[in-house]
């Protein structure tokens, strides 16, 4: 669990062999980007839980589910690529902010 690293992308975590759980939270994510590629743990056999950035799109889950054939991608609602219907992909609702109305 991350919590005051700050990530521009995610190729040196999953670089650990025996990382079992991830998870990074949206504020130690370089949001400038405007997406986050997962792609990279798609090596990590040891993996069984990732859940990355709730309200950031998210790229590479099928790299993911091809190569961490344990592990299950939680991904928000429509911020994702994994296919419809792929099994180990957990889909959270994630409430979105609603502008205040003005005076």
């Amino acid at each position: 669990m991350t919590h005051s690293l700050r990530w521009s992308d995610l190729d040196d975590l999953a670089r650990s062999p025996r990382l079992a759980s991830v998870q990074v939270y949206n504020s130690t994510l370089d949001t400038a980007q405007g997406s986050i590629d997962i792609s990279a743990f798609g090596g990590s056999t040891a993996l069984r839980e990732l859940h990355v950035a709730e309200n950031l799109p998210v790229r590479g889950v099928p790299a993911v589910l091809a190569g961490a054939p344990h592990a299950t991608v939680h991904v928000a609602r429509d911020f994702h690529d994994a296919p419809d219907g792929a099994e180990r992909v957990h889909r959270i609702a994630v409430p979105t902010k609603k502008p205040r109305a003005t005076r």
